[in-house]
């Protein structure tokens, strides 16, 4: 039974993707729409869900933190390593695209985001998390992209030049993968503390939209 409130925000952190989330996995979870969801915004425990998107994306921001500091990466050193009320806006809209491109990338491996229930964990790894962790880099890629960035051979913000914009995967160092690799790795922990979950869709039927927005 997924708790109504809780995902108020659900269908708009995933902007036009949100029909890939909360799929009814078969008839095991229960479809609702974003009418049902919304059906009280006055209430408390709506409105203290009503900023779900970005807090998706500061728990992705902390992970980033998290696993730059196990690499010996000290704040300050680059512009992300900052606390979330001090990254420069455009980083923080990064780390937004980040979640509303969530839900199609995990469809690439015909999986899905559903209430956490206790189920298995989904464990991406071999060619799976390689195939997460190139569209990791794409979608910075991309993101960067539109805010003006442009590659170039050394890293200069205020210039917005990056030396990683325009480098295939295959030719990425290998610290810079890995980096993509860890946000892969670590998506069941970020999901799970809104209490929601990877799930696999089983591989012999398309997934249709279940949530109206």
């Amino acid at each position: 039974m997924l708790l109504l409130d809780g995902l108020a925000e659900l269908s708009g952190a995933f902007g036009a993707e949100a029909s890939r989330v909360l799929d009814d996995l078969d008839g095991r979870l229960r479809t609702v729409t974003m009418r049902d969801l919304l059906a009280d915004v006055q209430r408390e425990e709506a409105r203290a869900h009503a900023d779900m998107y970005e807090r998706i994306a500061r728990s992705v921001h902390h992970v980033y933190l998290r696993n730059q500091l196990e690499r010996g990466v000290g704040w300050g050193e680059v512009p992300a390593m900052v606390r979330w009320e001090d990254l420069p806006e455009a980083l923080r809209a990064s780390n937004r695209g980040w979640v509303v491109g969530l839900p199609e990338r995990l469809a690439r491996m015909g999986a899905t985001i559903a209430p956490r229930e206790g189920a298995s964990e989904v464990v991406f790894e071999g060619a799976e998390l390689e195939q997460l962790a190139e569209a990791e880099h794409e979608l910075w890629e991309s993101v960067r992209v539109q805010q003006g960035w442009r590659g170039g051979p050394v890293r200069d913000d205020a210039a917005k030049v990056h030396p990683m914009i325009g480098v295939p995967w295959s030719e990425l160092p290998e610290a810079n993968r890995e980096k993509d690799r860890d946000v892969v790795r670590l998506l069941p922990e970020i999901l799970a503390e809104f209490g929601l979950e990877v799930v696999r869709y089983g591989q012999d039927r398309l997934l249709e939209a279940s949530v109206e927005v």
